[in-house]
């Protein structure tokens, strides 16, 4: 079918949208095609009816008067707005001057887990994973390190993300390996998702602890990023870890429970990090919020603690903050250790400060990088960045985004 701007606005298709570096994209004709006729478009004939999502007590404004007609069959006269105690369901909404009819959905305000899903233990927010090897501190390495020791020490642990598929595939290397784990499918930027889903875990016990390890990074110059491209990290990083932590936090309070809160930073919070400003600026909002709880909420018995870990290598994060091979190889000479870090090393080192026998450590931060932060103020690893030509930027932007889309080639 022929296919022009407002044939694709129609049936509600944008003509484009912001890639995370702020640039304008626009779809080629045969994409628009061919999410047309996935909608069961054709030549002739106009566009569905419009959809509308409510809850069930929310308030919907209605030109004029409507004939509502129920899931069910039942026929009502809705002139200003819904009538009340309207069921879930799919409805139809018909305006009676012009006879332009509407789907009206009724949706739920939250869905409930099944029982066998509950558990209490350790909470990890397991985030942006792509891949089995993921891109960097947070990701499904680091949780099968953890999973020996948890298992170790008899801990129960619940994690959540957006993936069903990941969190499936985590939850099942963790019990291969003895351990007892469970997964919520959660979005963390949205604070009344995070609050349903620890409603759902304190059904059945409170937490012991929680694992702030929600990460979002990617290298590019500031003054190219736009506000939705800086809103992605910080939703996720600063605002995800805060939901979290309050959700957490309040019950340990309301039930008298004792409890412990591990952020895991990188040394940007307080050092900063040129062309990683994103991700910089939200560390060091969770290295003040932990600080600020650890003095207000240690009296309560709960305690923050806190770890920076360096280069702790997986596919994906390699070839996503170090483009360069020859560059990355650079930055381990640069560590006074002369190595990377091992998996284990730091699943050995939160071990230690979840458990009781780091009880006087509250409102610290732990550097796990072989001395890497004390060499060159820390800025050491993007300094080669300030070289780059336009081309360079443009190129490493292009391989970038061919990464994300082929997740699998770093498994």
């Amino acid at each position: 079918m022929e296919v022009g701007p407002l044939a694709a606005s129609a049936w509600g298709i944008a003509e484009g949208y912001h890639d995370i570096s702020g640039r304008w994209v626009t779809p080629d004709r045969e994409t628009v095609s061919g999410v047309l006729a996935l909608l069961g478009a054709g030549e002739e004939g106009p566009p569905p009816s419009p959809v509308r999502f409510v809850r069930p007590g929310e308030h919907l404004t209605l030109e004029g008067p409507h004939e509502l007609v129920t899931e069910d069959g039942a026929r009502l006269l809705a002139e200003h707005g819904l009538p009340p105690g309207l069921e879930l369901g799919y409805h139809t909404l018909t305006r009676l001057s012009d006879g332009r009819s509407e789907r009206l959905i009724v949706t739920p305000g939250r869905c409930f887990l099944p029982e066998h899903l509950r558990a209490w233990g350790w909470a990890i927010q397991l985030y942006a994973v792509r891949s089995r090897a993921s891109w960097g501190i947070g990701d499904l390495a680091d949780l099968r390190a953890a999973a020996g020791w948890s298992a170790e020490l008899g801990a129960e642990v619940v994690i959540c993300g957006r993936r069903e598929e990941v969190l499936k595939g985590s939850v099942t290397e963790w019990t291969k390996v003895g351990g007892k784990a469970s997964y919520f499918v959660c979005d963390i930027r949205f604070p009344d998702k995070v609050d349903a889903m620890f409603e759902e875990i304190w059904r059945d016990r409170p937490l012991d602890g929680l694992v702030n390890n929600a990460a979002g990074n990617f290298i590019a110059r500031t003054e190219t990023l736009s506000s939705r491209a800086f809103d992605s990290v910080i939703n996720i990083v600063l605002h995800g870890s805060a939901y979290c932590t309050l959700a957490a936090g309040k019950r340990w309070i309301e039930g008298k429970h004792r409890g412990t809160i591990l952020s895991i930073l990188t040394s940007s919070a307080w050092q900063g990090r040129a062309f990683m400003v994103p991700s910089a600026t939200a560390k060091a909002g969770v290295l003040s919020m932990m600080r600020s709880l650890a003095t207000e909420w240690g009296p309560k018995g709960i305690r923050t603690v806190m770890v920076a870990p360096g280069i702790f290598p997986t596919a994906g994060a390699s070839a996503r903050l170090y483009p360069d091979p020859a560059e990355y190889e650079a930055q381990v000479a640069r560590i006074p250790m002369r190595r990377v870090g091992q998996h284990a090393e730091l699943a050995d080192l939160c071990s230690y400060l979840m458990s009781e026998h780091a009880g006087f450590i509250n409102g610290d931060c732990i550097t796990m990088d072989g001395g890497a932060s004390l060499v060159e103020g820390g800025g050491g690893t993007v300094q080669y960045l300030q070289n780059w030509s336009p081309e360079q930027w443009e190129e490493f932007r292009t391989r970038s985004a061919r990464a994300v889309a082929s997740p699998s080639k770093t498994a």
